[in-house]
């Protein structure tokens, strides 16, 4: 299990300096974890 933090969320979604590593964590089928106060700060 990967836990994601606001930041690495953002990645998912805005090109930025990471991007790649985030995209790649969603294709690899880990299973991703994150807290549910992230969606409130985005």
């Amino acid at each position: 299990m990967i836990y994601l933090d606001t930041s690495a969320l953002v990645k998912r979604y805005v090109e930025e300096k990471g991007s790649e590593i985030v995209h790649h964590l969603f294709e690899t089928g880990e299973r991703l974890t994150t807290a549910k106060l992230p969606m409130l700060r985005l």
